[in-house]
């Protein structure tokens, strides 16, 4: 499908330098890496042949969403370095392309976020809304809480990335998101070539390239065309997805017919469910009670999923028994408390460098887990003392705790605090705050619903006040 000039006309020179300024990375096959880039386009240094680069990066952008070229001429910019990461057990391949592909990539993808939203569909949480794990975490809870609700099945596939139909996802990409279909068809139509340091090589032909920004939405549109066959055939099952990672509510028997279809349409689109296409039994069905557990063994005969009555993590939270809430939170602690200790040891001969590590990096992981986790403070206390007994201290040379109210520490530098505040006390604002932002995205996966009218409503009518 041809998609209009003017659609992607806001892209200008200004849109390339905001691109370039949030892209980070190294280098594809070319060597140029990311701040390599911000210097020739972003630098004062070269003002004017930084600004004129970055008018024709724009032009060039704007063709390649709009106009289909021969993958020769293109393919410098798609290939890249490919390079192993370890999962343990397992190594997964990453490809690391060009910088300019992933400027343009991210043009392309906020220009068009509002379509690949309305597209992919609240169900699908990767697809650009906002704390869409966050809303899929929260919405499968409270589902399972539901006396209906038998257990929750939750999926795990196979390298789904990287083993997409990529033939598959090309057409349908053009019926379901025209607006970067042809951006998307331009980068993957041909296979790409991954260099291997060595001097050797080999294709990139299926799935999306790791690093890509496309990859994310384009996939999320992918697995659309799955989740509407699985809404269609078995309406009973509530589910949600991240990405590949796919939970579905209900009725046992009904999960077992949901799961079934799952793996039969999966197959088709290169969504390959572990157990029946990798000898690894990584699914997962909670139920609530032994009496449940007893006949999910008889729904699911023959079909390889672990059954459990206790709880399991999901995306990062968890859902199931306080029991298991205990012990993994417990056990997430504990880690946290042994990492904390060694930047308490690097604190003493570099506090600067632990200081801004902290507050900085380290401390934002447990964002996460405070909005998604609730009455997370429970097993926070550790860490708290560990942070005011020993690890403040320790920057400023002292090994007793600081006389200072908490509140003050807290405080942002520029008001003269540290800005390390006590976990505990924050958990409730997190969690009721997470609440209350995925609250129209939760309640439009516990109805099962394919548009979420009112954010989408308000998100076309702040663009037209914006572009009249």
């Amino acid at each position: 499908m041809q998609v209009h000039s003017w659609y992607f006309q806001q892209i200008d020179e200004q849109t390339v330098l905001k691109a370039a300024l949030n892209t980070r990375g190294s280098a594809g096959p070319s060597g140029l890496d990311a701040e390599l880039y911000r210097s020739i386009l972003c630098s004062k240094n070269f003002k004017t042949p930084g600004k004129e680069l970055r008018e024709q990066i724009a032009i060039l952008a704007k063709n390649m969403a709009t106009k289909h070229y021969e993958f020769n001429l293109i393919s410098p910019l798609v290939n890249s370095r490919l390079i192993p990461l370890d999962k343990d057990p397992g190594v997964r391949p990453i490809g690391i392309g060009e910088v300019l592909r992933r400027i343009i990539g991210k043009m392309i993808s906020r220009h068009g976020i509002n379509e690949i939203k309305e597209a992919a569909g609240p169900l699908q949480a990767c697809a650009g809304h906002g704390a869409g794990a966050e809303a899929a975490i929260h919405s499968m809870r409270e589902i399972f809480k539901v006396d209906e609700t038998d257990g929750i099945l939750l999926i795990d596939a196979s390298n789904a990335f990287n083993r997409l139909n990529r033939a598959a996802a090309l057409h349908n990409i053009q019926i379901i998101c025209p607006e970067i279909s042809t951006y998307v068809i331009n980068t993957y139509r041909q296979p790409c070539r991954l260099f291997i340091p060595g001097g050797k090589e080999i294709k990139s032909q299926e799935g999306t390239t790791q690093g890509d920004p496309l990859a994310m939405p384009w996939y999320s549109l992918a697995t659309t065309t799955i989740i509407n066959r699985l809404q269609t055939e078995n309406d009973k099952v509530k589910q949600a997805w991240l990405a590949d990672d796919a939970s579905g509510a209900g009725k046992l028997d009904e999960l077992a017919k949901w799961f079934k279809t799952l793996v039969q349409v999966g197959k088709d689109h290169g969504y390959y469910v572990n157990g029946y296409y990798v000898n690894e039994d990584k699914c997962w069905l909670i139920v609530k009670t032994q009496e449940s557990a007893v006949r999910a063994k008889e729904a699911f005969q023959n079909i390889p999923v672990n059954i459990t009555t206790e709880g399991k993590r999901h995306l990062g939270a968890v859902i199931g028994s306080k029991s298991y809430k205990d012990t993994y939170c417990n056990e997430k602690v504990q880690n946290w408390k042994k990492e904390l200790e060694t930047l308490a040891l690097i604190a003493e001969t570099e506090p600067q460098s632990a200081y801004a590590a902290y507050t900085k990096a380290y401390k934002s992981k447990f964002i996460y887990f405070q909005r998604t986790i609730e009455d997370f403070e429970e097993y926070l206390e550790p860490i708290d003392s560990l942070l005011f007994e020993k690890f403040i201290p320790t920057l400023f040379g002292r090994e007793e705790r600081i006389d200072l109210p908490e509140d003050l520490i807290a405080l942002n530098p520029r008001d003269g605090g540290l800005g390390i505040e006590a976990l505990t006390g924050g958990c409730k604002y997190q969690f009721e705050a997470s609440l209350k932002k995925t609250q129209i995205h939760v309640d439009t996966i516990m109805k099962q619903e394919n548009i979420m009218k009112e954010k989408i409503q308000m998100a076309k009518l702040k663009v037209k006040l914006m572009h009249p």
